[in-house]
């Protein structure tokens, strides 16, 4: 499907800041070459992806461009050719490209899947995949349990070489056309060896507490909070915890979950005595499917060792088979 990337991803793109500027000229490199380019997908701080199809076959892909300082490997390459799973974007092919003695940018061909979690909930487009639940009771619902499974099946597998997603949020997860999620943008992924690791990642509404508070040792258990909070959106139609910074998120989610006085001493936190709604309670406003909200409620916890693995939300009532 894909012949020769290497040499032609070399010539593709000559100019990156011109590229960064300009979609232009994307568009008459790659069709100069091998490729057209098709439009922009999304930018960040980082670098930026685009769309291109391939002239000869007219597959398409999603081609990301990342700068590489020397100072701080890039890892998604490494981890994306090391796993063997549907639930997350495949890797086709990479390269480098203007390298030089302080870093280097690195391309990488990637599966493209048509729409993100985060597009879908705002534009309320998940009518395509009705047809998958005909005859069901309750059509999100029955969704939500679909993508949660997918979902935590592609956690319980990443996790299990004690790899941190650690940028979980709607925009990250990607569904196709048959209804399949799939975890992009493994950028911030690491894997937890030690307890000196970074704690300011993940985008602020899906980041944990443990990672607010400051802790370094913190485990795989914060792309399950992550991971829960982008699909409850699909419910709530809306962020659940949207803090205007750091301290604001944290209240936010002290002033919303049910969480006992030791575990805000084991944090080194205070709050009054107040009574809270709790997550259970909050996502019944938004349905009446017992088994999803105890996983919500299993799942976005305060304290992570009281937060279920993706194994063990897996092994739950909800993803318990019927026998009829």
């Amino acid at each position: 499907m894909i012949s020769l990337f290497q040499d032609k991803l070399n010539n593709a793109i000559t100019k990156i800041n011109d590229l960064m500027l300009v979609d232009q000229s994307i568009e008459t490199n790659l069709r100069t070459l091998f490729f057209k380019y098709v439009e922009k997908i999304g930018k960040g701080t980082f670098g930026f992806v685009v769309k291109i199809e391939e002239n000869n076959t007219g597959n398409v892909f999603a081609l990301k461009t990342v700068y590489e300082d020397n100072k701080h490997y890039y890892r998604e390459k490494e981890i994306l050719e090391n796993l063997k799973s549907k639930h997350f974007v495949r890797l086709y092919e990479y390269a480098y490209f203007e390298e030089s003695t302080e870093g280097r940018y690195v391309q990488l061909v990637l599966e493209y899947i048509p729409f993100s979690l985060r597009n879908l909930i705002i534009s309320d487009r998940f009518d395509f995949l009705k047809k998958f639940y005909e005859g069901k009771e309750n059509f999100v619902d029955e969704m939500v349990k679909d993508f949660m499974k997918q979902g935590f099946e592609g956690l319980c597998y990443l996790h299990s070489f004690n790899i941190a997603h650690r940028d979980i949020k709607p925009a990250n997860i990607l569904i196709d056309y048959d209804g399949k999620l799939k975890f992009c943008d493994l950028g911030s992924a690491k894997k937890l060896e030690n307890k000196n690791n970074t704690t300011y990642i993940c985008s602020r509404y899906y980041r944990s507490p443990e990672n607010i508070i400051g802790l370094k040792n913190y485990t795989t258990k914060i792309d399950i909070w992550s991971f829960s909070l982008s699909i409850a959106e699909i419910i709530t139609r809306k962020v659940i915890f949207k803090g205007q910074s750091n301290v604001n998120q944290l209240e936010k989610i002290l002033n919303l979950l049910k969480i006992s006085q030791k575990d805000l001493l084991t944090m080194k936190l205070r709050r009054s005595k107040r009574e809270t709604m709790g997550i259970k309670k909050y996502m019944k406003k938004y349905t009446s499917n017992k088994k999803l909200v105890e996983v919500f409620d299993k799942t976005i916890k305060f304290n992570f060792k009281k937060r279920r693995s993706a194994k063990q939300v897996l092994e739950m009532e909800l993803f318990k088979k019927t026998v009829e």
